[in-house]
């Protein structure tokens, strides 16, 4: 689901056990990992990633995001409960340049909920201004989302949130 570059280094940051480290397609010069139980901290990690790939804790989905964007990955990727989506968690991805760029459903046996393959890629600094001028005349982005060959353009989506008022949710 990830497309990557050559040289590219992924990131991990809460290994366990490696359910997705292992599975990483590049070789272990390439990867990155931390995990509290093994002694490494991943907010006190401060190394160059290009791709983070993880299922984060759930719990604490907001320092996670704040730690990426610091981090600032050109991918990242995470396997989160759809609820966890939240209108202002896709506006700070947004305000730190990051759009989301594909999204998976995965129905989870023996987990409550539904689960989502949430992918954010970096916009260049270039796109970044672009939204940000867009944004401040009250347009919408002129990117779009694209899931499972749908394709949701900007105005669209915003008019459905409007509609279902959860601009602010």
């Amino acid at each position: 689901m990830i497309d990557y570059e050559p040289g590219e280094i992924w990131f991990e940051p809460f290994k366990g056990l490696g359910a997705y480290y292992n599975r990483f397609p590049v070789p272990e010069e390439q990867r990155e990992w931390t995990e509290i139980d093994l002694g490494r901290d991943f907010f006190q990690y401060n190394g160059h990633v290009d791709i983070v790939c993880t299922n984060p804790p759930y719990s604490i989905i907001n320092p996670v995001l704040d730690k990426l964007i610091q981090l600032r990955p050109r991918v990242i990727q995470l396997a989160i409960g759809l609820m966890n989506i939240t209108i202002p968690r896709l506006r700070k991805m947004s305000s730190a340049g990051y759009v989301v760029t594909k999204q998976h459903w995965v129905d989870v046996r023996g987990w409550f909920g539904v689960t989502t393959i949430i992918q954010f890629e970096r916009l260049s600094d270039k796109q970044f201004i672009e939204n940000q001028a867009l944004n401040k005349i009250g347009a919408t982005s002129k990117h779009t989302l694209e899931i499972h060959g749908v394709t949701f353009e900007p105005n669209t989506v915003k008019q459905h949130m409007t509609d279902l008022n959860v601009n602010n949710a």
